[in-house]
């Protein structure tokens, strides 16, 4: 399952139709909106393309959406900030409507994107560490084998990753024993910039 996160998109109906027209091409299953929607120059519009998407957005409270309701209310406190001004005219544009849908939202939400390592934190920690990584090793290997069968693996990166993770976790360990922790540092924020600018060029 593929979840994209929109945060702060404060009423930039521009921003958000570019940034959803990436958001369909990357095939994404659903769309969580974490809050901070409004208080922006085009808040209705925002909204009502936000409402248009349906069951596959997932709308989240924020602190915007809190403040507006209560600008609506007339339970507003201004507090002096600079964006005050801004917060009470984003409020002041509520239909009833669009006031009832924000002040209904919920604070959380929770969506089930699949397995993740079998829930390790929620074993005992009184357990002993060979149990611990027995229940854990084999949670895992039916999950490699589940995945298998129903032929949801991609063995080119699954392959690639693999045999990183082999090589950094032994022979990696074995080099920063006899490196110089400078040299070791320096390699790491080198090769994490090649990398970081290597998936913009992707997206880009």
């Amino acid at each position: 399952m593929r979840v994209a996160a929109l945060a702060d998109i404060h009423g930039n109906l521009p921003a958000l139709e570019a940034v959803l027209r990436e958001v369909d091409a990357a095939g994404a299953d659903a769309l969580v909106l974490p809050g901070d929607m409004t208080v922006g120059p085009l808040q209705a519009e925002t909204l009502d393309l936000l409402e248009s998407l349906g069951e596959k957005a997932i709308w989240v409270r924020g602190n915007c959406e809190r403040t507006v309701v209560e600008v609506f209310d007339g339970r507003y406190q201004p507090t002096g900030v600079a964006h005050d001004p801004g917060t009470i005219w984003s409020g002041e544009q509520l239909t009833r409507a669009q006031r009832n849908r924000l002040a209904s939202l919920p604070r959380e939400a929770t969506i089930d994107t699949g397995y993740f390592g079998a829930a390790l934190d929620s074993l005992p920690y009184q357990l002993r560490p060979p149990a611990r990584v027995l229940l854990v090793s084999t949670a895992n290997g039916a999950a490699v084998l589940w995945f298998i069968a129903a032929g949801a693996v991609r063995w080119p990166e699954t392959l690639s990753m693999l045999v990183a993770s082999i090589l950094g976790g032994y022979v990696g360990a074995r080099l920063t024993q006899w490196l110089p922790a400078a040299a070791v540092r320096y390699f790491v924020v080198v090769l994490t910039g090649v990398v970081t600018v290597a998936f913009f060029a992707r997206v880009m």
